[in-house]
Protein backbone atom coordinates (compact mmCIF):
# COMPACT_ATOMS: atom_id res chain seq x y z
CA UNK A 1 0.00 0.00 0.00
CA UNK A 2 1.66 3.31 -0.65
CA UNK A 3 1.74 6.29 2.26
CA UNK A 4 -0.06 9.13 0.41
CA UNK A 5 0.78 11.36 3.66
CA UNK A 6 0.43 11.67 7.54
CA UNK A 7 -2.78 13.06 9.31
CA UNK A 8 -2.43 14.80 12.56
CA UNK A 9 -5.70 14.50 14.18
CA UNK A 10 -6.13 16.22 18.23
CA UNK A 11 -8.78 14.45 20.35
CA UNK A 12 -10.03 15.94 23.20
CA UNK A 13 -12.35 14.76 26.02
CA UNK A 14 -15.23 17.71 26.97
CA UNK A 15 -16.05 17.27 30.97
CA UNK A 16 -18.62 20.17 31.28
CA UNK A 17 -21.14 17.68 31.65
CA UNK A 18 -19.40 15.57 34.24
CA UNK A 19 -18.49 18.62 36.48
CA UNK A 20 -21.73 19.77 36.77
CA UNK A 21 -23.08 16.87 37.29
CA UNK A 22 -20.37 16.48 40.11
CA UNK A 23 -20.89 19.92 41.86
CA UNK A 24 -25.30 18.43 41.43
CA UNK A 25 -24.23 15.27 43.41
CA UNK A 26 -22.24 17.44 46.01
CA UNK A 27 -24.95 19.96 46.28
CA UNK A 28 -27.45 16.92 47.12
CA UNK A 29 -25.30 14.94 49.61
CA UNK A 30 -24.71 17.95 52.08
CA UNK A 31 -28.52 18.69 51.58
CA UNK A 32 -30.17 15.36 51.42
CA UNK A 33 -28.17 13.54 53.70
CA UNK A 34 -28.79 15.86 56.91
CA UNK A 35 -30.93 13.86 59.58
CA UNK A 36 -30.73 10.87 58.09
CA UNK A 37 -29.44 7.42 59.50
CA UNK A 38 -25.87 6.38 59.81
CA UNK A 39 -26.79 3.52 57.62
CA UNK A 40 -28.26 4.93 54.94
CA UNK A 41 -25.07 7.82 54.99
CA UNK A 42 -22.92 4.74 54.92
CA UNK A 43 -24.30 3.15 52.07
CA UNK A 44 -24.18 6.77 50.71
CA UNK A 45 -20.55 6.94 50.47
CA UNK A 46 -19.63 3.48 49.91
CA UNK A 47 -21.42 3.55 46.62
CA UNK A 48 -19.52 6.70 45.48
CA UNK A 49 -17.16 4.65 43.44
CA UNK A 50 -19.05 2.94 41.27
CA UNK A 51 -20.75 6.46 40.38
CA UNK A 52 -18.70 8.01 39.62
CA UNK A 53 -16.51 5.16 37.84
CA UNK A 54 -19.51 5.10 35.32
CA UNK A 55 -18.24 7.32 32.39
CA UNK A 56 -20.01 7.36 29.05
CA UNK A 57 -20.17 9.36 25.53
CA UNK A 58 -23.10 11.87 25.82
CA UNK A 59 -25.38 11.41 23.24
CA UNK A 60 -24.00 14.33 21.47
CA UNK A 61 -21.59 13.03 18.21
CA UNK A 62 -18.05 14.11 18.49
CA UNK A 63 -17.63 17.45 17.14
CA UNK A 64 -14.85 17.93 14.30
CA UNK A 65 -13.49 20.76 13.94
CA UNK A 66 -11.62 22.25 10.42
CA UNK A 67 -8.12 21.80 11.88
CA UNK A 68 -9.44 18.18 12.45
CA UNK A 69 -9.73 18.76 16.65
CA UNK A 70 -12.15 16.16 17.92
CA UNK A 71 -13.68 17.19 20.89
CA UNK A 72 -15.92 14.06 22.54
CA UNK A 73 -18.63 14.91 25.39
CA UNK A 74 -18.34 12.92 28.87
CA UNK A 75 -21.29 12.65 31.26
CA UNK A 76 -22.05 10.60 34.19
CA UNK A 77 -23.97 7.42 33.55
CA UNK A 78 -27.04 5.78 34.55
CA UNK A 79 -25.47 5.23 37.93
CA UNK A 80 -25.22 8.63 38.37
CA UNK A 81 -29.34 8.67 37.86
CA UNK A 82 -30.09 5.61 39.67
CA UNK A 83 -28.25 7.13 42.50
CA UNK A 84 -29.40 10.67 42.56
CA UNK A 85 -32.92 9.67 42.02
CA UNK A 86 -32.19 7.11 45.49
CA UNK A 87 -31.00 9.53 47.62
CA UNK A 88 -34.13 12.16 46.60
CA UNK A 89 -36.38 9.79 47.20
CA UNK A 90 -34.48 8.11 50.85
CA UNK A 91 -34.21 4.47 49.76
CA UNK A 92 -30.73 4.05 48.92
CA UNK A 93 -30.14 0.10 49.61
CA UNK A 94 -27.93 -2.37 47.34
CA UNK A 95 -30.41 -2.45 44.74
CA UNK A 96 -29.94 0.27 42.79
CA UNK A 97 -27.13 -0.45 41.00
Amino acid sequence: MKRTGELVVSVSVDTTEIELQIAELKSLLGSELEGVSDDFINAAYSNLPAVLNDIVFSDTPAAPCTSLNIVHRVRLGSKYERFTAAIRAGKLDSNFL
